[in-house]
């Protein structure tokens, strides 16, 4: 691929010019070279890295970022410097509810280890090589990984995680998402108290029974819209469905839950003997 960086050479043992400049594709001679040894030196520019030096026609030994070249009478030697521009990686974080304090652990492949992150912080990593890195998210109690958006790059998802396969070049951001689960519980109460009589629900996470004093959780729920009703027995009516914690709204016989994120609703219903 073409680029518009400028590489810089510096040529020893009496080779003139002594420095000179390259771009992608471009070439420097040097002719009437005696016998004799020559090195070829190249100034490695920040983002980039000298991956290899292939060299044809003489005796030639790799040095640090560069070659020496040992060469013999007539000879026609041509070496080829090949650097690769290195990518980047970030990663961020983000919540649902938003600004939340809870802190999320991840792994990284490829060298880029381990870090952790809270809502609204992020990760760079810089100068990286061509080639697969992965990161995972450990994920706490009480939260999902709802999604990894990435741009910039070819990336797969795993488990918990992201497979970001990272070109020449290029600068990845994947933004992690987790959203707090939350809780809904139901309570029985009955007038007179301490009735012994069995009340059936029936509700969005599945079906119970209480009686008077009892009590029913679901917990690690996703944000939405839970209903619970109630059988109402022959000789009771329903008094009423009080709920404190989230967005309520009475329907027959019982109760439509709108759950946000991380709420923890508590409803209490209430029925009266006839």
């Amino acid at each position: 691929d073409l680029t518009d960086t400028s590489f810089n050479f510096t040529a020893e043992g009496g080779l003139s010019p002594s420095s000179f400049s390259l771009k992608d594709g471009e070439s420097q001679d040097f002719y009437d070279v005696p016998v004799g040894t020559y090195n070829i030196t190249e100034t490695v520019p920040g983002g980039w890295t000298l991956t290899s030096v292939n060299c044809t026609g003489g005796t030639c030994t790799n040095i640090t970022n560069g070659v020496s070249i040992n060469l013999g009478a007539a000879e026609n030697v041509t070496c080829t410097f090949t650097n690769t521009k290195k990518g980047s990686i970030t990663i961020k974080k983000e919540t649902d509810p938003d600004g939340s304090p809870q802190s999320f652990n991840f792994t990284g492949s490829g060298g880029l280890g381990g870090f952790n992150l809270s809502d609204g912080g992020s990760k760079p990593f810089s100068d990286l090589l061509p080639g697969s890195y992965n990161i995972t998210e450990t994920v706490p109690g009480g939260w999902t990984l709802t999604s990894v958006n990435c741009t910039g790059g070819t990336c797969t998802d795993i488990t918990n995680g992201v497979s970001i396969n990272l070109g020449a070049g290029e600068n990845v951001t994947c933004t992690f998402n987790n959203t707090q689960l939350g809780s809904i519980t139901i309570e029985k109460q009955t007038n007179p108290d301490g009735s012994t009589q069995s009340f059936n629900f029936t509700g969005t996470p599945g079906s119970f029974n209480l009686s008077d004093g009892g009590s029913k959780t679901f917990s690690d729920l996703l944000p939405g819209t839970y209903n619970f009703t109630e059988t109402v027995p022959g000789g009771w009516t329903l008094t009423s469905v009080n709920c404190t914690g989230g967005t309520c709204t009475n329907i027959t016989n019982g109760v439509s839950i709108n759950l946000a994120s991380g709420e923890n609703v508590t409803c209490t219903f209430t029925d009266t003997k006839l």
